[in-house]
C-alpha cells in the first residue's frame, strides 16, 4: 500500500496518506499542492496505522469504495498481517470477519463484517442497481459512462509512478 485517500463526507475534505522511504524530498511539494490534508510517512506500517487510527477517531459508520471488499479491504488486511499492524482495530470490538460467497454473477465475493461499521461496495451496488450490462465494470469505464469523467491518466506502471512521480500518484489516488 503506497497511498490511501479518504473523502470525509461530513467535512467534505479529502485526506491522503502516503509513504515513501525518501518522502522528505516530496513533502514540501505535496503540502503546497494539497495543504494540511496530506499525511506523509517514511514507512508503510506507520502510514497504515495512522489511516486506521483516522477511521477510529472520526468513527466512520460507512466505508465505501469501488470493489472495496474484494480488493481494498482484503489487500489492506493482508498487508497489515505482513507488517504486524492490527487490522482488527478498525472494528469497535476488535473483531473483523470475512465471509466468502458466490454472487449472482458466479463470482466468489468477500463480505467484511466490521462491528460498528459497514463496508459498502459501490461496484457490487452498481451491478445490482443498473439495468444494463457493460463490457467492463472498471471504475474508469463506469465513470466515463455515468459521469463523462475519467481517472487521472497515467502512462507508467504504479511502481514507476511511486519511484519517479509521487505527486502524480497522489493525484491519481485522489481522483
Amino acid at each position: 500500500v503506497t497511498c490511501i485517500s479518504v473523502l470525509d463526507s461530513f467535512s467534505n475534505k479529502m485526506v491522503t496518506f502516503v509513504w515513501h522511504p525518501q518522502i522528505e524530498k516530496y513533502q514540501n511539494t505535496l503540502t503546497a499542492k494539497f495543504g494540511n490534508h496530506i499525511f506523509c510517512f517514511k514507512k508503510e506500517e506507520d502510514m497504515i496505522t495512522k489511516f486506521l487510527n483516522f477511521i477510529i477517531v472520526l468513527d466512520f459508520d460507512l466505508l465505501t469504495g469501488w470493489n472495496i471488499c474484494n480488493f481494498d479491504l482484503m489487500y489492506l488486511k493482508n498487508r497489515c498481517s505482513v507488517l504486524n499492524v492490527k487490522f482488527n482495530k478498525i472494528s469497535i470490538d476488535n473483531k473483523v470477519k470475512v465471509r466468502y460467497y458466490h454472487s449472482y454473477y458466479g463470482i466468489e465475493e468477500a463480505e467484511f463484517e466490521i462491528t460498528g461499521r459497514y463496508a459498502f461496495d459501490m461496484l457490487r451496488a452498481y451491478r445490482m442497481l443498473t439495468f444494463h450490462e457493460l463490457d467492463s465494470y472498471s471504475l474508469n469505464d463506469v465513470a466515463r459512462k455515468e459521469l463523462a469523467d475519467e481517472k487521472v491518466e497515467i502512462e507508467d506502471n504504479f511502481e514507476d509512478l511511486w519511484n519517479n512521480n509521487i505527486i502524480k500518484l497522489v493525484e491519481y489516488n485522489r481522483k
